[in-house]
């Protein structure tokens, strides 16, 4: 089968593409709340010029990321509670990135 140059260059680059663009989306933030972190965050492989903040219920998977330095800070909690954790525009950026997987229909619709 005959690829397309641009679909074989994006399938040759895709993971360098969705840091690229993560980086983009992101911006230059000064404080990022990384919901449901877990063990090995996107962000880990960006420049991370910004004070982050993971978030995640998995002891496990926090104490994976904090070995990988990944955060400079983090918080154990239930993300569908997460409001009781973090006050209004406490952060000028928040992801929540492969989350929604984890949770039935009508959790991740209350998210």
């Amino acid at each position: 089968m005959r690829m397309l140059p641009i679909i074989k260059f994006i399938h040759n680059h895709k993971d360098f593409l969705y840091y690229y663009f993560l980086s983009k989306f992101i911006g230059k933030p000064k404080k990022l709340l990384d919901v449901g972190c877990g063990s090995t965050s996107p962000i880990s492989k960006i420049n991370r010029n910004f004070y982050s903040v993971g978030f995640d219920l998995f002891v496990p998977s926090i104490n994976k990321s904090k070995k990988a330095n990944i955060h400079n800070k983090y918080v154990k909690g239930n993300i569908l509670k997460i409001n009781d954790y973090f006050k209004d525009n406490s952060y000028d950026c928040v992801i929540a990135l492969d989350v929604i997987e984890h949770f039935t229909k009508k959790d991740g619709n209350a998210f």
